[in-house]
């Protein structure tokens, strides 16, 4: 047990109010200010005014290494927190006085109240996203990404908010029971969104025009229906992944992640109904050709390195002709000839098998005849074409 307390409070009333005597080191000077400050938070506490009570402790801790018992302080930190019910922070308060030196008798005075913590006031949440995506939990947790498992949640309904890469919002309820685990998934909508001076049509739904963003769109197929100044209208099929944003760029171009198909569909009924309600949200799409542009693009870096490779091996050489007598080389130039060797293998290598990436990436753009998910201009109408 500590000693009496330099405040004249006695042991036993601090602790029948649940509060440590928080008594100076022996032989400290505590300093006379900080000696105030717990003095009136004890009083305050046992008048029942917590939140008085806290703001004492709180000026008091950080000196409390000068008036030697941290510790105490910060138990009676924990305890007002408990007593304003805001008990996760009382929780994690309990915890960074278990981190401090102490009697084994506070510290499993603090580990009993943790423990009753968690059984009366605090429960566990884990959440699950649909879409790559950062979450926070209403006034208590930082943005995390998602999935994630929060324990020592406060009892209670509770706003799981989040944010997809793309940027979109979603957010869900979910009840914490005391003592118990809840469950909570997020399901991300889609976004449309148009750089273009268009009329623009979702799913039959009356025309809008562009430049917009439409938005929340339920994820999965749709139809869109663009018509520039007036010309033909042309028909897409696009495919809005969660929490996904499609963007048709400014002039033409359109850019994404989803896949979107270039041969127009036919013409929907005219009471067509919306697949996913109003729409309004961003997806990325991307062109059914885009393996076509990936396997060229790969092709081109790997020929680049080849070549790259065979520039070196020239240098290499030509610092072997230096140095060697026709076939005869010195042990000093060893080491050049095993660079020159390994770098002519890269370079046979990556040349090889980036002209053959390039050739096949260029057969897959012809065969597919869309590649680059371009929106063009044509004459009398607007369309989803591929460019080379």
């Amino acid at each position: 047990m500590k000693s009496p307390s330099a405040l004249k409070i006695s042991a036993s009333l601090c602790l029948a109010a649940g509060l440590s005597t928080a008594a100076p080191r022996a032989g400290a000077q505590p300093p006379p200010d900080v000696e105030a400050h717990i003095q009136r938070g004890v009083a305050l506490f046992k008048a029942g005014d917590y939140a008085a009570a806290l703001a004492e402790f709180q000026r008091a801790d950080p000196r409390g290494d000068e008036y030697g018992d941290r510790a105490g302080i910060r138990f009676n930190i924990a305890r007002c927190l408990e007593e304003l019910g805001r008990f996760e922070e009382a929780a994690e308060h309990f915890e960074r006085y278990l981190r401090l030196p102490d009697d084994e008798d506070s510290h499993q005075a603090a580990r009993e109240r943790i423990a009753n913590l968690e059984r009366t006031a605090l429960g566990t949440v884990t959440v699950e996203c649909d879409a790559d995506a950062r979450v926070t939990l209403q006034g208590s947790r930082p943005a995390t990404p998602c999935p994630v498992v929060w324990r020592r949640v406060a009892a209670g309904r509770r706003t799981v908010s989040g944010w997809s890469s793309d940027g979109i919002a979603a957010s869900t309820e979910v009840d914490v029971p005391a003592g118990g685990d809840a469950r909570a998934r997020i399901a991300f909508p889609a976004e449309l969104r148009v750089e273009v001076q268009a009329e623009v049509s979702v799913d039959g739904r009356a025309p809008v025009p562009g430049p917009l963003t439409m938005g929340p769109i339920a994820p999965g197929k749709h139809t869109v229906e663009i018509v520039v100044r007036g010309a033909e209208r042309s028909w897409h099929e696009v495919r809005l992944a969660p929490g996904k944003r499609l963007v048709f760029g400014g002039p033409t171009r359109a850019t994404a992640s989803s896949p979107v198909d270039a041969t127009p569909p036919p013409e929907p009924p005219a009471d067509a109904v919306p697949a996913g309600g109003h729409p309004s949200a961003t997806a990325t799409a991307a062109p059914r050709s885009a393996a076509g542009w990936w396997v060229l693009g790969a092709g081109a870096v790997v020929l680049a390195g080849g070549a790259a490779a065979g520039v070196h091996v020239l240098g290499l050489r030509g610092d072997l002709d230096d140095a060697c007598d026709g076939n005869r080389c010195p042990p000093s130039a060893e080491d050049d000839l095993d660079a020159a060797r390994t770098w002519g293998w890269v370079a046979t290598g990556g040349v090889g098998v980036g002209l053959v990436g390039v050739a096949v990436g260029v057969a897959m753009l012809a065969l597919d005849g869309g590649g680059s998910a371009t929106i063009v201009p044509r004459p009398g109408g607007f369309g989803l074409g591929g460019t080379f």
